[in-house]
């Protein structure tokens, strides 16, 4: 009975695993309203529908382990003040090849992502490589490698975005149209899987700038994060003892900030 109940519990956190997942978003950094309680509540809200239930951690990722966690987001709106050190980025990155999931958001040039560039930098892409568009910055592409990213996408809208640039193992993905500057960087990274946008307004909402209204921006978010769940097979790897100690971790996390 002990042993059919344990299974149980497995399949269900297994089915719980494949339906959403746990996102931890850091503002340790410094944030200027590019946070899941403000500019990005929108986009909380909407892929909460989705499974996914999102954290914030202001003590960064060397006191709240993202390990507890399925996916990790980075952005140079929510890192305004002070730099990554090279300590966090490989800790990210530990926590990528370990089977998680990371969303890195950039901006339109090297000075708004020099802050976030040492992360980049550790999955070999480059931020702000140039600035796209013109006044008032808005800039749609239909632009498109086959990818999961863009399941039911026909267009996506950036506001003042960056061009990215790889050299590892990551690749480009979505492009500035009639150009070879990418806008998306995607793929595996070891188990897990990483996701480079070089615009951090595509899923906020602010005052006038509607920004995630635009297109199918949506849906183009709930695509994002779904890739960025590990495989099941992946889950199943993990084991069922890895899944209780992630739960506990989160649950220790939660209760340490409230």
């Amino acid at each position: 009975m002990e042993k059919r109940t344990g299974i149980i519990i497995f399949l269900f956190a297994l089915t719980a695993q494949a339906s959403g997942a746990t996102v931890l978003w850091d503002a340790s950094h410094g944030e200027y309203g590019y946070v899941p309680s403000a500019w990005f509540s929108e986009l909380s809200d909407h892929i909460a529908g989705y499974g996914f239930e999102i954290d914030t951690t202001y003590n960064g990722f060397l006191v709240d382990d993202p390990e507890s966690y399925d996916i990790a987001v980075v952005c140079a709106g929510s890192s305004k003040f002070t730099s990554y050190t090279t300590e966090e980025a490989e800790k990210i990155k530990d926590f990528v090849v370990n089977g998680g999931g990371l969303l890195i958001m950039g901006e339109m040039n090297l000075a708004s992502n020099e802050r976030l560039q040492p992360v980049a930098s550790a999955f070999g892409v480059t931020l702000g490589v140039s600035e796209i568009g013109s006044y008032p910055y808005a800039v749609y592409t239909s632009d498109f490698a086959p990818h999961p990213l863009f399941n039911g996408i026909s267009e996506i809208g950036f506001q003042s975005v960056g061009e990215v640039s790889t050299s590892g193992d990551l690749i480009e993905v979505a492009w500035y149209e009639g150009t070879d500057k990418a806008l998306v960087i995607a793929g595996e990274y070891g188990p897990g899987r990483v996701v480079v946008l070089g615009d951090i307004n595509i899923f906020s909402s602010f005052q006038s700038g509607r920004y995630y209204d635009r297109a199918d921006n949506r849906q183009f978010s709930v695509n994002t994060f779904e890739y960025l769940i590990p495989e099941p097979v992946t889950v199943l790897l993990l084991g069922l003892g890895a899944f209780f100690i992630r739960s506990k971790r989160r649950r220790d996390f939660q209760q340490s900030n409230h």
